[in-house]
């Protein structure tokens, strides 16, 4: 394993869900974490609970949908910190559950601009920052719907079936840089994002996703923290690595 303690780590999608519990999970391994996320008030107050702790932490406002956006946070962090050691990209929304012709272009458009092209934008700021230190890892939060097909999940099984495909391209085109990426692809995970979609689609949307998965719950946002933390620490070797935790619901 890859001795990574007290290094820096940025961790888009900060404030909530796998987002949050990676910056509790790294930072509990005392690393540096920068969280990155829109809502600036929920970073500030992960920010303080982890200082609490004895961690150390700093916040960034960002918009990962947006180009100016992530230039701005990777010039700040540059300016502030000697390297970026490790990029965890949580950054992420879901949809509503529609057949596709019943899907609304601009909101299609809305998902893959911020599950898609946010991280695609992420990897490209750091992948430039770490050439420029000797090297990093990063870790994709994808999804096991990018891995298969899921009737009315079109738009985000899409957005992360990319973000698989933008995983292993580029620990195929940045491994002889010392740049190690990989992704993590949880099953249902019980996060604010997916207890907004129950929300909208009903209770008899949990039974069902709880029904498919063979260990009979939902997943924890630590577990999959935890999976982050193993693919960001290593094995040294493991680059290009999709790593899936969705309770065999895949199997």
């Amino acid at each position: 394993m890859t001795d990574i303690r007290n290094q820096t780590v940025v961790i888009t999608g900060a404030a909530s869900g796998i987002g949050a519990a990676c910056s509790h999970y790294f930072a509990g391994m005392n690393h540096r974490v920068i969280l990155a996320d829109r809502n600036q008030a929920m970073c500030d107050q992960i920010r303080t609970d982890i200082e609490q702790r004895g961690g150390s932490a700093y916040s960034i406002p960002s918009d990962v949908a947006e180009g100016t956006d992530v230039d701005r946070m990777f010039s700040s962090i540059s300016k502030n910190f000697e390297k970026i050691d490790v990029l965890i990209n949580c950054a992420g929304i879901g949809s509503r559950i529609r057949r596709m012709h019943e899907i609304e272009p601009s909101d299609f458009e809305h998902v893959i601009n911020v599950n898609l092209k946010g991280v695609f934008l992420c990897m490209r700021g750091g992948i430039s920052a770490m050439l420029e230190t000797g090297g990093g890892s990063i870790v994709n939060i994808a999804s096991v719907g990018g891995t298969r097909s899921m009737a009315g999940g079109s738009s985000y099984g899409a957005s992360k079936a990319g973000v698989i495909s933008l995983t292993k391209s580029a620990a195929v085109e940045y491994a002889h840089d010392n740049i190690r990426v990989n992704a993590v692809c949880p099953g249902w995970t019980a996060t604010p994002m997916l207890e907004e979609q129950i929300a909208m689609e009903g209770e008899k949307l949990r039974r069902h996703m709880i029904k498919m998965v063979p260990m009979s719950r939902l997943g924890l946002p630590d577990e999959a923290a935890e999976a982050a933390y193993f693919l960001a620490c290593g094995p040294a070797f493991c680059t290009g690595t999709i790593l899936v935790i969705d309770g065999g619901m895949t199997a």
